[in-house]
């Protein structure tokens, strides 16, 4: 079970990056992802944080309420986040997402990881709680 998400020294934690942090972010990604219901990704040059919608397996009209609901709230989503988001209803496909990319560096670029890591831990925690209080709020209809 993962309780709440605390700031660490990643050092103290992982003492080496390629041994330690990064083979444990990888065997526990997914974990992650599903505890946090937020989205880890890493790219070639740069990474990102997402809420990525997905709940409606079904026509995907569930996520696109969610989204439209959420992004009604984006003013006030943004100050508490601290910075701009990109809303993406991703047209044509069922899921939608709100992200914030971070261009410090992807997994092409090594040197820089633990700087990316730190990146992508603040925006994340900030996703989270400048999120959290809109999702509870949500009107969400059950079929």
């Amino acid at each position: 079970m993962i309780g709440k998400i605390l700031r660490v020294k990643l050092r103290e934690v992982w003492k080496h990056e390629a041994l330690d942090f990064t083979t444990w972010l990888e065997e526990n990604v997914d974990v992650l992802n599903d505890a946090l219901d937020l989205t880890l990704v890493n790219v070639d040059h740069d990474a990102q944080v997402e809420l990525y919608i997905d709940a409606d397996h079904d026509s995907g009209e569930g996520n696109k309420a969610i989204f439209d609901q959420l992004k009604a709230q984006k003013e006030k989503v943004e100050q508490e986040f601290g910075d701009p988001l990109e809303w993406d209803a991703l047209e044509g496909k069922r899921a939608c997402r709100i992200r914030k990319v971070i261009p410090i560096a992807g997994w092409q670029d090594e040197d820089r990881w633990p700087e990316a890591h730190e990146a992508m831990t603040d925006a994340m925690i900030n996703l989270e709680r400048a999120l959290r209080p809109h999702l509870k709020q949500l009107n969400v209809v059950k079929a």
